[in-house]
């Protein structure tokens, strides 16, 4: 899952461009996750969502091997914004009907 991070770490080395490394915040300091920090991995699952239909259309099943480490890899990068998406939609609901102060569930 970690792989588009260090793609763009190389794409920005390559570049010339300084590394920019955030530190992830803690307790009270935890932001939510934007649509723009899921940008690289949407970016691997539609170019793995590409290679899978065109490699179908043009081998068929001719060619299972890769079509199923494209499945993992489309999979696996689409996960995080998956992850997310749905986190965000219970919590969302949860923070609704909670009644004040809101204690947190484990």
């Amino acid at each position: 899952m970690s792989g588009p991070v260090y793609v763009a770490a190389a794409a920005a080395a390559v570049a010339n461009r300084a590394l920019r490394y955030q530190v992830t915040g803690k307790g009270d300091l935890v932001s939510r996750d934007r649509p723009r920090t899921f940008v690289p991995h949407l970016a691997w699952a539609a170019s793995a969502l590409v290679a899978l239909a065109g490699g179908l259309v043009t081998a068929g099943a001719d060619r299972a091997a890769p079509a199923c480490w494209l499945s993992v890899t489309l999979a696996a990068s689409a996960a995080p914004p998956l992850i997310a998406l749905w986190s965000r939609r219970r919590h969302g609901r949860k923070a609704k009907t909670c009644p004040e102060p809101c204690s947190p569930s484990l």
